[in-house]
């Protein structure tokens, strides 16, 4: 009966340890992004308004699973970009970056928006009306 609890353990130690090695790194992640095109004409749209004197990135990593293709994970990038002037203004950039054993396979924008007094959030998709499900835009 131990050694059945020590290879479970054991097989346990080894798939969280794959899933870690297969995912991207932060630098990877935000590599991806700012090599968006999507997210490079938001980027470029803030700066042409003046914004753009200050950077900041944060990385949250919102999970991921391991299967019989492999590991797969996801995280969301949000680029705050501020200007520095006497009445400073900030905006949020923010994406979705999807990878499968530890390559990146796409960026999403993800919108911020409310619809009929209630919040939303989009990833590439429109908010729903009330009681209506998600449908992806085309």
């Amino acid at each position: 009966m131990a050694q059945m609890i020590a290879l479970a353990s054991l097989t346990i130690s080894l798939l969280l340890n794959l899933q870690v090695a297969l995912a991207a790194t932060s630098e990877d992640i935000l590599e991806a992004f700012n090599h968006d095109k999507v997210v490079q004409s938001e980027i470029r749209k803030l700066e042409a308004d003046g914004r753009g004197d200050q950077k900041e990135y944060d990385v949250v990593d919102l999970g991921g699973s391991c299967g019989v293709v492999g590991c797969y994970f996801q995280s969301l990038v949000v680029m705050r970009i501020t200007n520095v002037w006497v009445n400073p203004q900030t905006s949020s950039i923010l994406a979705r970056v999807d990878g499968l054993n530890g390559k990146i396979t796409g960026v999403s924008l993800v919108e911020l928006s409310t619809r009929t007094g209630k919040s939303c959030l989009q990833v590439q998709k429109r908010c729903p009306a009330p009681n209506k499900p998600l449908e992806p835009t085309r």
